[in-house]
């Protein structure tokens, strides 16, 4: 296995991308509720917030897997409000920027 280090610029880089900065908006926090059935607590929020700091990622999404206020739409309960759940996060990523998704429910149906 080659060591990772001893690539040369740009190596295995997408053509195009090679010299830009690519940002990644991490959802582990909101659409990963989905495997846990939104059950993510305070707790957790702050402690894997922490942890994708630590890994780097600069943007971090939060909340309800469905979106903000799906909990109240009855879109799955959680133990703890989109609110909560945002705040626990501010607290863990003083630096970061987080990023929330809202829930809407349509008035028409979607064909």
């Amino acid at each position: 296995m080659a060591d990772p280090g001893s690539r040369m610029e740009g190596e295995g880089m997408p053509q195009g991308l090679s010299g830009r900065r690519v940002e990644i908006l991490e959802c582990t926090l909101r659409d990963g509720s989905y495997a846990v059935d939104f059950k993510f607590t305070e707790n957790d929020t702050a402690v894997m917030a922490g942890v994708l700091d630590r890994l780097g990622f600069r943007w971090i999404e939060v909340g309800h897997g469905v979106g903000l206020g799906a909990a109240k739409a009855g879109k799955g309960t959680m133990p703890a409000s989109d609110e909560r759940l945002i705040e626990a996060a501010k607290r863990a990523l003083p630096t970061r920027r987080l990023d929330v998704s809202s829930f809407q429910e349509s008035e028409q149906p979607i064909n």
